[in-house]
């Protein structure tokens, strides 16, 4: 540790940003995730990124960056349920309690990296890095139907 006779308790932060080094860029990844028929976690290198236990859809890339704590290889797992009794709250007690998955249940999932957070979205900055879907996405032949849950996992 370092020690500045030049701290007080009035100029800390002014000091500590001294010691910060920023880049000229600031990347950023991002996820993207469409699903049907399911509900879903998002995990990052085993830390949870997002969540969404709705039929909703998600408009809105996850940020990433905070379970990416080095560089190299990153890990995506995705942890797949049925919609349990989603479609009864939303549109009535006719509709089927779903206890597992359906066959037309499916993820997926696209990396994207932004170059420059700053600038971001005033630049059209995004590269593709990957894309991964589970088997049978737009086939409707899901693999995990009929099981109460279905985990998979990718890297970039």
């Amino acid at each position: 540790m370092i020690t500045n006779n030049k701290i007080t308790s009035e100029n800390y932060k002014e000091e500590l940003k001294k010691s910060v080094k920023l880049y000229e860029e600031q990347p950023m990844y991002l996820l993207r995730v469409n699903h049907e028929y399911c509900t879903y976690e998002v995990l990052v290198n085993d830390f949870p990124v997002y969540e969404n236990y709705s039929r909703g859809k998600l408009a809105t890339a996850i940020k990433i960056n905070k379970a990416i704590l080095k560089s190299g290889e990153q890990t995506v797992t995705i942890r797949m349920y049925p919609f349990g009794d989603i479609l009864q709250k939303d549109f009535g007690d006719d509709r089927p309690y779903m206890s597992t998955l359906y066959g037309g249940s499916g993820v997926q999932a696209t990396v994207l990296k932004v170059n420059n957070w700053k600038n971001y979205p005033a630049t059209e900055d995004e590269h593709l890095v990957k894309t991964y879907q589970t088997e049978g996405f737009d086939t409707n032949e899901f693999p995990g139907a009929d099981l109460p849950y279905y985990e998979f996992s990718f890297t970039f």
